[in-house]
């Protein structure tokens, strides 16, 4: 029904605009659309994954993964797999950098398993033969492990935001878990270390391996990830200890390189993935967590640490998205980059080496279609040439700022595209997102992204 309602407005204005409904579509469905893009710890290796193609052009949930070595100049990006094509996705590098794992639907049965890869590139080896659905693999700083999140007898992808399955036959409600699971590379072992009444949502290695932090909730993983807490398992044991219970909702829980300390993203947030607040850290043993970022005028979203004892993040800062350092000792922070547009990167919004040196990301905006870049902060290279070729078909924007009951607002105006002064047009305004999200210049993903609308004569204001 929305979509229905949504061409029709844009049908209703068709005649006095310069870009056709079926132009507009087209541009949006014909947007190659870039998953996620990963760094391997030495910089030396760049992957991404590339949304594959329905009969209808547009995006297909499959994808595949490519690979760029940026240890030589020149080089052409290959495909990791030149066989038939097939859903590859969710790539996490070794931390020797020596091999690749990923996921992969090689038997077309809806469901991934993990598989390894040595680079530059080999057969691939299968770890893992589970009926289910398997998220997020990182190897052990050790290298002799790969977790993963895992839902055992799913019909369907966990998540608070994934279409739940229709109902048929008797009624009844059974929840499926998503759990911790270890693979172990030299027998190929696999097993689930966390309980079986807990959704895991989140979870990081700490340094020495020996143990993994994780947020999760008892229950239906889809109704309670706005109450998770914050834990820590042991491997060899399965002990499990509760680190940090908090007020409001938790997100990206990140080891400290000496593995003393947790940081994590806390604060109001709307669903699992707006992600923004302040940056906390508590320690790993458990206590109290002290916020890094009090009345900070930004709502960071990603954080990493680095080797330096540092913590790089993104936040959000007057409708723009930043990259800045937090030295935790001294809550000092450092701007590194700002830009009026999005990043994004899969599971990560940037990715980026072991030696801080060089980072990678998708970037896109309302004046800018989706590609991969990877460099130095701030001067990254275009690694990827996929959607050189598309212009907007939408208007210019401008940043407001305003008043209301003496609080400060900002927002995003798009203007209609040809705007002339001399004529009146129609505006929307679009109310999304949450306290801990905001609407951030991105290039439309989608059709029902009310940015487009602005080529069909209105003006668009995201609030």
């Amino acid at each position: 029904m929305k979509f229905h309602r949504f061409i029709g407005l844009l049908a209703c204005v068709t005649a006095c605009c310069a870009q056709t409904v079926p132009q507009l579509l087209q541009t949006i469905s014909g947007t190659t659309q870039f998953r996620e893009s990963t760094l391997s710890p030495d910089g030396r290796w760049l992957a991404w994954t590339v949304a594959l193609r329905n009969r209808d052009n547009t995006a297909s949930r499959d994808s595949e993964i490519w690979l760029l070595d940026l240890a030589k100049p020149g080089a052409t990006p290959k495909k990791l797999d030149e066989a038939k094509p097939h859903s590859e996705h969710s790539v996490a590098f070794s931390p020797d950098s020596q091999q690749i794992a990923f996921l992969a639907d090689v038997e077309k049965k809806g469901q991934p398993e993990l598989y390894t890869e040595a680079l530059p590139t080999s057969a691939p080896r299968r770890l893992t033969n589970l009926t289910g659905f398997l998220n997020a693999p990182r190897w052990s700083p050790d290298g002799k492990t790969i977790a993963f999140l895992f839902t055992e007898n799913a019909p369907r992808e966990a998540g608070p935001l994934v279409a739940a399955t229709k109902d048929s036959g008797p009624v009844e409600e059974h929840i499926y878990e998503q759990r911790l699971a270890l693979v172990d590379l030299p027998s190929g072992q696999t097993k689930q270390i966390t309980p079986a009444d807990t959704y895991v949502y989140e979870y990081d290695w700490a340094p020495s391996s020996d143990r993994l932090a994780y947020t999760a909730s008892k229950g239906n993983g889809d109704n309670n990830w706005w109450i998770a807490q914050l834990f820590t398992i042991a491997v060899a044991s399965g002990e499990i200890k509760p680190v940090h219970k908090p007020a409001l909702q938790i997100a990206n829980p990140r080891f400290s390189p000496d593995g003393r300390q947790i940081a994590f993203i806390g604060g109001i947030m709307s669903d699992e993935g707006s992600t923004g607040g302040d940056i906390y850290a508590v320690p790993a043993t458990g206590g109290t967590a002290q916020d890094l970022t009090p009345g900070r005028k930004s709502s960071p979203s990603w954080l990493q640490w680095m080797r330096s004892g540092k913590i790089l993040f993104t936040e959000t800062v007057d409708g723009s998205t930043a990259l800045a350092t937090l030295n935790p000792a001294d809550k000092v922070s450092e701007t590194l980059w700002q830009g009026d547009e999005t990043l994004t990167a899969g599971e990560n919004v940037v990715s980026v080496s072991d030696d801080g040196k060089t980072l990678a990301t998708v970037r896109n905006s309302w004046t800018m279609a989706p590609e991969v870049w990877a460099g130095a902060t701030g001067e990254w290279t275009q690694r990827t040439h996929n959607n050189d070729s598309l212009k907007p078909l939408w208007g210019r924007s401008e940043k407001l700022h305003w008043t209301s009951d003496n609080a400060p607002v900002e927002g995003w105006l798009l203007y209609p595209e040809n705007y002339s002064p001399s004529k009146k047009y129609p505006m929307v305004v679009s109310v999304r997102g949450g306290p801990a999200s905001a609407k951030r210049p991105a290039w439309p993903a989608g059709h029902f992204d009310m940015s487009v609308l602005s080529s069909q004569g209105y003006f668009v204001l995201f609030p």
